[in-house]
C-alpha cells in the first residue's frame, strides 16, 4: 500500500515537473516554437529514458506462490529477492542476467508469473535555464 502510494506520488511529481518545464516556454512571443522545443526537451528526459535500467534487477509479479515460484523459474540465473513490493510483486536481482527479453520469455513460459520487467531508471527533467535538478550535486 505504501509502495503503491509512493509510486503515485512519484508519477504526480514527474508530471508536475513536466508542466513546470513546458508551460513557461509556451508563454513568450514565439510561443509556438518555444513550446515545441520545450516539449521536445522534456520528452528526452521523461521516465525510462532510452530503456535505461538497473542491470540484473527486475520487477516480477506472481499469480500465486510468491518467492518460491520466482526461485524455481529463475533458478539458472541466481535469483535473489531484494524486496517484497506488495500485491504479489517482488524486486529481484539475477546474478547471471540473461537480459530483459530472456527474462520476459521465462516469465511468459511460467504459468505462475504474471509478468517480469526491468527495474527502469527514472530521471527528472532538467529545469528551464539549465538549472540543477534535485540531487545533481551528489
Amino acid at each position: 500500500m505504501v509502495a503503491e502510494r509512493m509510486v503515485r506520488v512519484l508519477w504526480l511529481g514527474l508530471w508536475c515537473c513536466l508542466v513546470v518545464t513546458v508551460l513557461p516556454a509556451c508563454a513568450g512571443p514565439d510561443s509556438a516554437e518555444g513550446c515545441a522545443a520545450a516539449v521536445e526537451r522534456a520528452a528526452e528526459t521523461t521516465p525510462a529514458d532510452a530503456g535505461e535500467r538497473v542491470p540484473g534487477e527486475y520487477i516480477v509479479a506472481v499469480k500465486a506462490g510468491g518467492i518460491e515460484e520466482i526461485a524455481s523459474v529463475f533458478a539458472d540465473h541466481g535469483p535473489t529477492v531484494l524486496r517484497d513490493l506488495g500485491r504479489g510483486r517482488y524486486l529481484i536481482h539475477l546474478a547471471d542476467d540473461p537480459g530483459p527479453e530472456a527474462v520476459a520469455d521465462l516469465a511468459a513460459a511460467a504459468a505462475s508469473i504474471r509478468h517480469a520487467e526491468p527495474n527502469r531508471v527514472y530521471r527528472l527533467p532538467t529545469p528551464p535555464g539549465g538549472g540543477k535538478r534535485l540531487g545533481d550535486d551528489r
